[in-house]
């Protein structure tokens, strides 16, 4: 069967697979970076490929790097939340 995923059934299968791994506004911002026209919707892929940093601080320390934003990024793709928070893909 297949099921057009929009951003309701989106929220909904993470509030009830993994309702704290994402804020409201992360999962706003992933489900748009997302096409899900090419993959499934599945859930726990999706928290192992993305995390979530509320801010370069945060990912300078799990990464032992010293990036001033999350654009000097280049190692991997960067989603922007709003002026401190994002989402990198993990790869």
């Amino acid at each position: 069967m297949y099921i057009q995923v929009t951003e309701s059934i989106f929220r909904r299968e993470f509030e009830q697979c993994r309702p704290n791994q994402f804020s409201y506004e992360g999962l706003g911002a992933l489900f748009e970076h997302l096409d899900f026209e090419d993959i499934e919707l599945d859930v726990i892929a999706i928290c192992c490929d993305y995390v979530e940093y509320e801010s370069i601080e945060d990912y300078n320390s799990d990464y032992d790097e010293e990036h001033e934003s999350h654009w000097d990024i280049t190692e991997t793709t960067a989603i922007e939340i709003d002026d401190k928070r994002f989402i990198i893909w993990q790869y």
